[in-house]
């Protein structure tokens, strides 16, 4: 019976990250809900940055996959898709995030194109803030959001130490 709860539990949770998503077009421009499109837009970040990470690797599977294939003369394997859900470790515990799966499968995308080396850091740069750019508009967000900041922080063009903000 424990199983059957789980399940209702996780789907429960799903539908809250994706009511709570949705919800943010809808808010009004109060203290409240700016802090809510806050949180939604910093979890959507993290949410898109693991996708990213998981096309790069979901990529890696399909070559192998796929050079599996064609030494066996079999059909080529179909692609790894992502949907719009992802779970997020934080302080306090594990959550369902929910980003629009247009997004994150371009940003998925993103990462098997850096995987296969068919881009170059900047134009996966320039590629991630038009994502991020298109969250923006989705949340009705007001501040910039930016993807892949593990990877331009290891960009050696911007290797300038990070200045805590004193607000």
């Amino acid at each position: 019976m424990k199983f059957f709860r789980k399940k209702e539990g996780d789907s429960n949770a799903k539908v809250k990250a994706k009511a709570d998503f949705e919800k943010c077009a809808t808010l009004d421009d109060s203290h409240l809900s700016t802090v809510f499109r806050t949180r939604i837009a910093l979890r959507s970040r993290t949410h898109l940055d693991k996708a990213f990470l998981l096309g790069a690797k979901i990529e890696l599977k399909y070559q192998a996959d796929a050079k599996k294939a064609l030494k066996a003369g079999k059909p080529l394997p179909e692609r790894q898709t992502q949907d719009g859900y992802q779970v997020l470790k934080t302080s306090n515990g594990a959550i369902i995030s929910y980003v629009n799966p247009e997004l994150v499968q371009k940003i998925s995308d993103l990462g098997g194109k850096y995987q296969k080396a068919d881009l170059n850091v900047a134009q996966v740069f320039q590629e991630a803030d038009d994502i991020a750019k298109q969250l923006q508009v989705l949340l009705k967000a007001d501040s910039q959001i930016q993807l892949l900041g593990l990877l331009r922080n290891e960009d050696p063009a911007e290797d300038t130490p990070d200045v805590p903000d004193d607000t």
